[in-house]
């Protein structure tokens, strides 16, 4: 269960659900995705109370995409309802249906009355966290005033700091939150950083650490990189991602190297970021890339430039660049450390520091390639960790 998922959406959390529902199928198991849908209601032909929904094939997966006639204010990311009868009916439905033996879910704020109903009918879930979004319903730790947020205190400093009319009770979503992780079967999160961060906020939650697997797509290598020339960005234009800062550096970075920026974001941001790049003939604006390019893409250029100013909880373009044998360049925020061997395949910075993302970007152009450690977990090694879990409470034949 996930509240995006492909062809609409392509983000994080999407390529883990496919990647890890795309996995299980290939062990011989049975996969269904359910997912939320924002498509025109006379598209979803079918109906279970106010729930309407449809039914394809994703590359060979089973998708259920569902929407409500009438969205609840707040769906997406602000409210978890327990109690919402709509999509207790819906997941009653489909749970009577399929006779699940397990619902793996990986964004469970939408979907938490599906997950009461799992618990009605003795059917273990599994949780995975890919963001902060179970207890901050901007999901970034960043703060109304742009501070980074020091924890939610149960709810208490959401409502004093970043008070919102979609959520009327903070503390109360901080509780449905609390026992929809209790009532699960595991807890998972990708990486350390994040199972630090959320055994903080809730402390009777120990998560398994499984860091998602890098997809078959990205096993081979393109050989050592012995001289950067071609640096890239790639993913969401927004100005918590830097981008802007990426630009003023390497505008600074004197020689014949390139910048290739592959992403979108608002009309007012790229304006900013076309106007710091000038007259630069360095820099280019390559918009968005199709998840299936993204091979090309490590293949194409020597260094992945991130450089975050929030908390990266993964960020798949780090390790799938690792992976593949291009160097990475990315800040010291979040999980990112924990990919990054300084020096040997990759350089960190401090986070909205100019002057070094400026070194970082130098101490990559003299980078030699010699002994590149690139092993990253594979996919079917993250389904093998999480089929074990499974294990532990349904006989899997």
């Amino acid at each position: 269960m996930v509240h995006y998922f492909y062809p609409n959406r392509q983000g994080g959390t999407e390529r883990f659900v496919f990647n890890m529902a795309r996995a299980q199928q290939e062990k011989g198991h049975r996969v269904k995705v359910f997912t939320l849908g924002t498509a025109d209601c006379n598209e979803y032909p079918f109906s279970v109370g106010d729930i309407l929904y449809r039914t394809f094939l994703f590359e060979g997966l089973e998708v259920v995409e569902f929407r409500y006639r009438k969205t609840p204010y707040g769906l997406f990311y602000k409210r978890i309802d327990p109690n919402d009868r709509s999509m207790h009916r819906f997941a009653m439905y489909f749970l009577k249906q399929d006779c699940p033996d397990m619902v793996h879910c990986a964004y469970p704020q939408p979907m938490a009355a599906f997950l009461q109903a799992c618990t009605e009918r003795e059917i273990p879930y599994v949780v995975t966290l890919t963001d902060f979004n179970i207890f901050c319903h901007y999901a970034t730790m960043v703060d109304r005033q742009g501070h980074f947020c020091p924890g939610c205190k149960q709810g208490r400093r959401c409502a004093a700091v970043c008070k919102t009319n979609t959520v009327p009770d903070f503390s109360q979503r901080y509780r449905y939150a609390a026992q929809l992780l209790q009532k699960a079967a595991a807890v998972s999160v990708p990486s350390e950083f994040v199972a630090s961060v959320v055994h903080q906020e809730f402390p009777e939650v120990v998560p398994y650490v499984i860091p998602h697997g890098i997809a078959p797509e990205f096993s081979f290598s393109r050989g050592p990189v012995n001289r950067v020339k071609a640096f890239a960005y790639v993913g969401t234009f927004s100005e918590l991602k830097g981008i802007h800062m990426l630009i003023a550096a390497f505008r600074r970075l004197s020689g014949a190297y390139t910048l290739e920026l592959y992403g979108t974001g608002t009309d007012a941001y790229e304006r900013q970021l076309k106007q710091l790049a000038g007259n630069d003939q360095r820099v280019h604006f390559r918009g968005p890339v199709a998840f299936k390019r993204m091979p090309e893409i490590y293949r194409t250029h020597d260094c992945i430039v991130v450089p975050s100013l929030w908390y990266e909880t993964y960020n798949f373009v780090v390790r799938e660049a690792i992976a593949t044998g291009c160097l990475v360049v990315a800040s010291q925020m979040g999980a990112m450390p924990e990919a990054i061997q300084e020096g040997k395949n990759g350089f960190l910075f401090k986070a909205g520091d100019e002057d070094a993302l400026l070194n970082a970007l130098e101490c990559a152009a003299h980078f030699s390639g010699d002994g590149f450690p690139s092993r990253q977990p594979s996919t079917i090694e993250e389904a093998s960790k999480y089929e074990a879990i499974y294990r532990q409470y349904v006989p899997i034949k």
